[in-house]
């Protein structure tokens, strides 16, 4: 038997008590569109390329 089952059974409110306090805390997850993932996964300003010495900048 798991926890909350012998929880349940022997002490219901303070179950129930737990119940809604753990469902308080759940988010609400938010829903991105296909392009602001896409926005996203571009990285927006900052694009990295070679200089001249092979090392990476920082360039717009």
């Amino acid at each position: 038997m798991k926890i909350g089952e012998i929880l349940k059974q022997q002490q219901p409110d303070v179950y129930k008590k737990i119940k809604r306090k753990h469902k308080k805390k759940e988010r609400k997850q938010e829903h991105l569109s296909f392009y602001d993932i896409q926005e996203l996964m571009q990285g927006g300003i900052h694009v990295y390329k070679r200089g001249k010495g092979g090392a990476f900048r920082q360039v717009r």
